[in-house]
């Protein structure tokens, strides 16, 4: 038992060193503090102080932790009153000697009317914190939580000046870091309505049970050697030969003062292999088995059996049903859940949308979804198929690129393979034989923009001459070669990618433009008193029989009684869960999934005991509360700033998470088989949702992430397995910042 006399509460300076200060006791930090309890809790042998500074007295805020939260024995957590903005606040809580500031966004409040006041103040907290002597002398990590994308991103860049410096000297792990809650809440509740059961997926994957996400990194000393071991093996090669991890991506920090920032690669080409200075993304249960298992990797050589499995992507007609309980008067939320539903949206099959609402939104019939992927002058600038990005050289403003896939249209595809370095793309008659490596690298003395250069010195090239030389360096013998193309191969070569391009911006416009868009006013608050009631069911059953998604939208911005021993704020919610549950169709062709939004964490754990526990009709039972899911992905950036930039990556249109289901009425087989059958088709399998049936009804039995991969696993009929795929290869370099297409 911990005893609250023992706990630091008074006003006295904070001695400790490479601590964690939390600003802000807003809804988000009891889940934060459990759930990083929870990731400290595994390292024994690290002690670990957190310091809480709110406006509350710290001794009512030690209570409130206590009450809730059962603290690891190395954990010691602190308490002061005060803002971030406070001169002689950080002075006190020892910010010189912090190792990590999370500066979470206030409730609204008496004092915090509206979001951009919460956001203004995490503004001005960060700005203030950045610009303080204490950070000058020695500046640490800093993450914060905003509602507005765009505000935090200028609240961040307005500090540019002092953080900028700051990370040319030193880091960039230092480049302070945000999440955008507004755009987390939407991008989880859109991709759910293509993924069944992803919010389980997600918090079982940046969660501190189990297996979780390690950036296994070439820069620290334990992984150097095992790393060096196994450069040259691709994706495919590595969870061949894994028994215990799933490797899931690679990544480089380009180490430079010039231009550096992580670049991280996930479920990369099938033939392209690990190289120096790359680190590896896998999912494992801790970094001793990484370590094991890349240690041991020669001796595992072993023949693993081709599988051919009967699955079903969930790729139907998707209708949904949105019912929108907020009573929020800015409707501009809708909107943009619209927008998302619409760009998440991985098949392209999303057919109708209706909005339920207490009052009918009319700007809802006004939305507009064309968006080209690529612009006209990107379009000029492509010309071999060759996606890239840009490395640095040991020498200043010199730079090379590294292949990173080969479009199979290119006059290249057999001749440039990824990870070769293309070193410069010059004219037939400058090409000087036996000059250094570094003569031929690409010469800019200002690096921003060097992609586009490169681009632009082809196009100019090809429009004076009939051939290019490219300077090659090539990957498996670091040779360099000189390759000549023609201009008349070039123009072939572009005619049939643009062709490619077209048919996906086609798909996805003829797509956004057929999508019905439906306001219906209806009154909600009579609808959630009686969905339960027997006597409605058929009546229900009917209104909603055209849908195959239920989304329950609970928008608030009341803040919410944090401590209450029985919270009853999600009892409406709690209804109509109970109540569609009774109203899903199970026997119904077009199975139906249902999303429901909650505000209370505990009211999370109340609905997903209810979904291990009880049947249900639905396919997907996804029960999004977005206070645990910020505090999961929170945590997992203090860890691992990277974290910020996987999950940005995982929301984007470059990558989505994807399910398929098990046709076969049962499978006998292994994770490794099912690996390799996925892979064959560039997906990187992850985990497995084992169901119990009854009658067309199901409830979650086990979800298996990394689970045993060469122990025998039997499967049923309906049980789904999770891959992460790729959008394509158009939709990958338009939304990567360091990826490019010559």
């Amino acid at each position: 038992d911990v005893n609250l006399d023992d706990w630091q509460m008074d006003e006295t300076k904070i001695e400790e060193k490479d601590h964690i200060v939390l600003f802000n006791f807003s809804r988000r930090l009891i889940p934060l503090l459990n759930e990083l309890c929870k990731a400290y809790e595994n390292e024994q042998n690290e002690q670990q102080t957190l310091v809480v500074v709110s406006n509350e007295e710290p001794l009512i805020t030690m209570e409130k932790i206590k009450n809730v939260i059962e603290i690891p024995k190395n954990i010691t957590i602190l308490a002061r009153k005060g803002y971030a903005w406070q001169r002689s606040l950080l002075d006190k809580i020892n910010l010189e000697k912090a190792k990590q500031i999370i500066i979470l966004k206030p409730d609204i409040s008496d004092l915090y009317k509206t979001e951009m006041d919460c956001d203004v103040e995490v503004g001005k907290s960060v700005s203030f914190i950045i610009g303080s002597n204490e950070y000058n002398k020695s500046p640490c990590k800093i993450l914060c939580e905003f509602h507005n994308e765009k505000t935090g991103f200028s609240h961040l860049m307005f500090s540019m000046d002092i953080w900028g410096k700051k990370i040319s000297k030193l880091s960039d792990d230092l480049i302070p870091d945000f999440i955008s809650s507004d755009e987390l809440k939407s991008d989880i509740l859109s991709q759910c309505t293509t993924t069944p059961d992803l919010s389980e997926i997600y918090d079982n994957l940046f969660g501190y049970e189990g297996s979780e996400i390690y950036f296994v990194d070439p820069s620290k000393t334990k992984f150097k050697d095992v790393l060096n071991k196994n450069i040259g093996k691709n994706i495919k090669d590595l969870n061949r030969l894994c028994d215990n991890i799933i490797v899931i991506g690679f990544y480089l920090n380009d180490q430079s003062k010039r231009k550096t920032y992580n670049k991280i690669f996930l479920n990369t080409p099938i033939n392209f292999p690990l190289t120096k200075n790359f680190g590896i993304i896998c999912i494992a249960k801790n970094e001793d088995q990484i370590i094991k298992e890349l240690n041991e990797l020669e001796s595992h050589e072993k023949e693993v059996k081709d599988i051919d499995p009967n699955l079903k992507q969930d790729d139907q007609d998707l209708n949904i049903s949105l019912l929108d309980f907020s009573k929020e008067k800015n409707k501009e939320y809708l909107t943009k859940i619209v927008r998302k539903l619409v760009n998440s949206n991985y098949y392209n099959n999303l057919k109708k949308i209706d909005i339920y609402h207490n009052e009918k939104v009319d700007e809802l019939n006004n939305i507009n979804f064309s968006k080209k992927i690529n612009s006209s002058e990107e379009n000029e600038l492509i010309n071999l198929g060759i996606i890239f990005h840009m490395i640095n050289t040991d020498h200043k403003h010199y730079y090379k690129f590294q292949v990173y896939k080969v479009n199979q249209n290119s006059p290249l595809y057999s001749k440039i393979k990824p990870a070769d370095e293309i070193l410069n793309v010059i004219k037939k008659e400058d090409l000087k034989k036996n000059l250094d490596e570094k003569e031929y690298c690409f010469y800019t003395k200002w690096a921003g923009g060097t992609e586009k250069k490169l681009k632009s010195k082809l196009n100019d090239i090809l429009s004076e001459n009939d051939e290019i030389i490219i300077i090659l360096k090539k990957y498996d013998t670091g040779k360099i070669e000189f390759l000549k193309i023609s201009k008349a191969e070039v123009l072939d070569c572009k005619t049939k990618i643009f062709k490619e391009f077209d048919k996906i911006e086609s798909k996805k416009k003829s797509f956004q433009e057929d999508i019905k868009i439906n306001p219906i006013q209806k009154n909600l608050d009579k609808f959630s008193e009686n969905i339960t009631n027997i006597e409605n069911q058929y009546e229900y059953k009917e209104e909603f029989k055209q849908s195959n998604c239920f989304i329950l939208l609970n928008e608030t911005n009341q803040q919410i009684q944090k401590f209450r021993e029985n919270p009853t704020e999600d009892h409406a919610m709690i209804n109509n869960f109970v109540g569609f549950s009774k109203i899903g169709d199970q026997h119904s062709e077009d199975k139906q999934s249902l999303i429901t939004e909650i505000n209370g964490y505990r009211t999370k754990k109340i609905l997903e005991d209810f979904k291990y526990k009880y049947f249900s009709p639905f396919v997907g039972n996804d029960v999004v509360e977005i206070n645990s899911i910020i505090s999961k992905y929170i945590a997992a950036a203090t860890f691992d700033i990277k974290n910020t930039d996987l999950i940005n990556l995982l929301f984007k249109r470059v990558h989505t998470l994807k399910s398929h289901t098990l046709l076969d009425k049962s499978l006998s087989t292994s994770f490794c088989e099912l690996e390799k059958y996925f892979q064959n088709k560039n997906e990187v399998l992850i985990g497995i949702i084992d169901y119990d049936f009854s009658s067309s009804r199901r409830k979650i039995k086990n979800i298996s992430i990394n689970p045993e991969q060469i122990k025998q696993i039997n499967l049923d009929e309906g049980d789904r397995l999770i891959t992460i795929a790729n959008f394509n290869d158009l939709e990958m370099v338009k939304q990567s910042r360091y990826l490019h297409i010559l």
